[in-house]
């Protein structure tokens, strides 16, 4: 009786759901929301552009949390649009089973024409089916800045795309002024190599390339124009991600274009037309009759345990998939291979391969004994100010830092003053003059260090190292990521995961914030020292950063390490334009106001940030809190663009003032 009234039950939902009622009812409501969404995004575009950045998940984490006077409407759509889909599957199928209950009477060749309407129905349902796998499962990376010689590593493959070359088309016409000199089509040439010989791709908007079922997409680029005067060097912004989507709506586009095909042959050559007065009779119309024949066609009891496997399978296969992208991160020139439970690989900044494995398990035979790292390392010494940050991001810094290159009197962290003062945190010297001695006594069991020179005296001492700089800077993916890569040394990826999730929606929340900014500052980042001039460049992920507050950064076709030097006649020449400076002096190196500085380079004193601008200086415990990431990004966004976050408190930069302010007690 159970198995009866269940049946009943499926067979009421069927005919509901199928209802022409419910239909009416869906498309009044998808007009009234759709109407709403209008508006919506009429006034608040920016709320909904990351969509294809990031997915539908993180989105609704972020933007759609956060302004959902602005954003319910969507997810009101997307409901009404499944209920709609399901609709039409269910009044097809009940349709296509009608007409396959007739099959003998209206005979093989009619029925052929006659499912063709319901074979574009099917094809549109896959369409929407694939665009919804796209919002929710797609794999996005983040985007990545690249200029010529920049390259990036596709997760999961060997393979290795690198950005060879810029060769734009420009407008060629005399008949529209403001399109002289403007680039109509950019076309980026790619080399993709790693499996086989190097291939050549050309990357234009709305021509993305496809490497093993991965889409690389232009999503911007730069110059816009060809300049006439010092040329400024090309970049793009590539989108890569790996959609199961696009082979769903790819073949409902096909599904539905073979389809409309059959219906116009159908209609324009195969239909008759009835003479006047005379009526088409339909077998089956009877709505009772056409009722049994559905439900003869489906047998519920049959369909559930075929139904169900399917659904779990599924589940498996997208958990599954899940696990296989977590198996590999790319991180700038750093990369995290888990290749087992049981050995993991890591690529350093020197490229060199380190190898994880747990404590009590066999050493692997095919790795040098100076790339073997026992898992989870318990006692490492750290060179730079920003691997000590991470570790404190990582909630190690009190348990296994044993190592410092810098005094006690350096350090603003507290953990790490308190280590030293009770000997568990040793001094060993200034990082050009180590104390090799001392750090033995330590016994680190890693080294975390910019250094590549002191790799072959740990090897002597047996002491494994990473290198945590690169030749080149650190974009802002990476500098988000790199707790990740020091994560599998600790076995902390949960907290590593929880740190850039968020950094990356603090990053996100700016994004929104500046969307609708005002006019867009011009940024410079650097200094003028004695002997040489040194700038961020663009690759680097300050300069990411200021892009995407929506400002312009005049180094942004600088590319190489951070800290890079340049010619004094390209800073000035930038100098003269700029409206904000952010230079590296701290008070205590002399930033104390713009006439100070004018005061240690008179060629300062002539770009507009000191005369007209704003100048900006790091506080001194600024690089000490990279795991405060999120809270610095926020802070120079602020900066940028006060008007979007008012009543903001500086806690990392401050401005300086026209004039040192006058000494206490002085004449007044």
């Amino acid at each position: 009786m159970a198995l009866v009234s269940i049946a009943s039950w499926l067979r009421t939902l069927w005919h509901k759901t199928g209802s022409v009622r419910l239909t009416v009812v869906l498309c009044l409501l998808l007009v009234t929301d759709l109407t709403w969404g209008y508006f919506c995004l009429k006034n608040r575009s920016p709320l909904f552009a990351p969509l294809n950045e990031v997915g539908l998940a993180t989105w609704l984490a972020t933007y759609g949390r956060h302004h959902w006077m602005h954003t319910a409407w969507f997810f009101i759509l997307l409901g009404l649009l499944a209920i709609l889909g399901l609709n039409a599957f269910v009044c097809t199928t009940d349709r296509v089973v009608r007409l396959l209950g007739l099959r003998r009477q209206i005979g093989a060749t009619r029925l052929f024409f006659k499912l063709a309407p319901h074979v574009m129905h099917y094809a549109l349902i896959l369409i929407l089916a694939g665009y919804l796998s796209s919002y929710l499962f797609a794999q996005v990376l983040e985007t990545h800045t690249l200029v010529p010689g920049g390259s990036v590593t596709l997760p999961g493959t060997g393979c290795r795309i690198a950005f060879t070359g810029f060769d734009p088309v420009y407008y060629a016409g005399e008949r529209l002024p403001a399109f002289q000199n403007r680039i109509l089509q950019p076309r980026a040439r790619l080399t993709v190599s790693g499996e086989g010989e190097p291939v050549e791709r050309i990357l234009s908007l709305n021509r993305p390339v496809w490497i093993h079922g991965y889409g690389v997409f232009l999503m911007d680029f730069a110059p816009h124009t060809r300049s006439g005067g010092m040329e400024r060097q090309p970049r793009i912004d590539v989108s890569i991600r790996k959609d199961a989507g696009v082979p769903l709506y790819l073949a409902g586009i096909v599904l539905f274009t073979f389809g409309l095909g059959i219906y116009l042959m159908d209609w324009l050559f195969l239909r008759k037309k009835p003479s006047a007065g005379q009526s088409i009779a339909v077998p089956g119309h009877d709505d009772e009759l056409r009722e049994k024949t559905m439900l003869k066609a489906i047998d519920w009891k049959k369909m559930a345990p075929v139904m169900v496997p399917v659904v779990l399978l599924c589940t498996a296969c997208t958990n599954a998939g899940d696990k296989q992208r977590q198996s590999f991160i790319q991180i700038g020139e750093f990369a995290v291979n888990r290749i087992s439970h049981e050995r993991t690989e890591v690529r350093d900044g020197a490229g060199r391969t380190l190898v994880l494995v747990p404590r009590g398990v066999d050493a692997p035979k095919d790795v040098n004994p100076h790339r073997l790292v026992r898992t989870p390392v318990e006692r490492v010494v750290a060179y730079g100010f920003f691997d000590v940050a991470t570790l404190r991001a990582l909630g190690v810094l009190e348990t296994a830092l044993v190592g410092v290159t810098h005094p006690a009197e350096d350090w603003y962290i507290p953990e790490v003053r308190q280590g030293i003062a009770s000997g568990k945190i040793a001094y060993l010297g200034d990082s050009s003059s180590i104390d090799f001695e001392r750090l033995k006594q330590q016994q680190p069991e890693l080294v975390l260090t910019w250094d590549p020179a002191i790799i072959p005296m740990l090897d002597t001492l047996g002491i494994p190292c990473a290198i945590t700089s690169t030749p080149t800077a650190m974009c802002l993916n990476a500098r988000m990521r790199f707790v990740q890569f020091l994560a599998p040394f600790f076995g902390k990826e949960k907290e590593a995961d929880a740190f850039f999730e968020r950094v990356k929606t603090a990053l996100m929340d700016i994004r929104a914030r500046t969307a609708g900014a005002g006019p867009m500052p011009k940024v410079m980042w650097g200094d003028i020292y004695e002997k040489r001039v040194l700038v961020e460049p663009g690759n680097a992920w300050v300069g990411e950063l200021i892009g995407l507050a929506k400002s312009d950064y005049l180094f942004d076709d600088v590319f190489g390490t951070s800290c890079i030097e340049i010619a004094v006649e390209r800073f000035l020449y930038s100098g003269e334009e700029a409206d904000i400076l952010f230079t590296y002096r701290t008070k205590k190196t002399g930033a104390t106001s713009k006439a100070a500085l004018a005061r240690m380079n008179p060629l300062l004193a002539s770009i507009r940030p000191l005369k007209h601008g704003k100048v900006y200086a790091p506080l001194p415990h600024y690089v000490q809190s990279g795991d405060r990431l999120d809270e610095i990004l926020t802070e120079i966004a602020a900066i940028l663009h006060p008007e979007c976050y008012p009543g903001y408190q500086y806690r990392y930069f401050e401005e300086l003032p026209d004039l040192d302010p006058a000494p206490a007690g002085g004449a007044s």
